[in-house]
């Protein structure tokens, strides 16, 4: 497996890489987006996880501890109606062979980003700065000549606290 070498904005404010099913990064990495009361982390595969108030005992989706396997407590799904194609917004398990996806870490937001075909898929996920609110944002745009008829799929598995 190749190993995809990170750069940081000329800025200094993000730090992007590739990756794709031959290319990782050497180390995981999670970018912790959090305020006081809501916190989520979003993977180089794009596993995620959120918390209230504290990581450990007011989980809400799971984390696993596995940067190897990394299996997400939360993932997006794309399914192309026409084709019956159904693929992962990230580069987890249920990503497409042979796509590429840009993850950009920042300070208080992640993106990634791929294309399938002709159509370009970004996904943004932040916290607000002071409400208990994390946003998803996913631009969808089809470079295509035929219209595209798409279903997008949030996958939740809720843990709710350990208490």
């Amino acid at each position: 497996m190749a190993r995809t070498q990170g750069r940081f904005s000329p800025d200094g404010a993000t730090f992007s890489f590739d990756v794709n099913e031959r290319l990782r990064p050497d180390r995981p990495w999670i970018n912790v987006i959090a305020n006081p009361t809501l916190g989520t982390h979003v993977s180089e595969a794009a596993g995620g996880h959120t918390w209230a108030v504290n990581s450990r005992s007011m989980q809400l989706t799971p984390w696993s501890n596995d940067p190897l396997v990394d299996p997400p407590g939360e993932h997006l799904l794309l399914e192309d109606l026409g084709t019956r194609c159904v693929w992962s917004l990230g580069p987890s398990s249920g990503a497409l062979p042979g796509v590429t996806y840009r993850v950009t870490h920042g300070q208080g937001f992640s993106t990634i980003q791929h294309r399938q075909a002709g159509l370009e898929v970004e996904v943004t996920w932040c916290v607000d700065a002071l409400t208990a609110v994390k946003q998803v944002h996913v631009r969808l745009v089809n470079w295509g000549a035929q219209p595209l008829r798409l279903r997008l799929i949030g996958v939740v598995e809720w843990v709710m606290g350990s208490h």
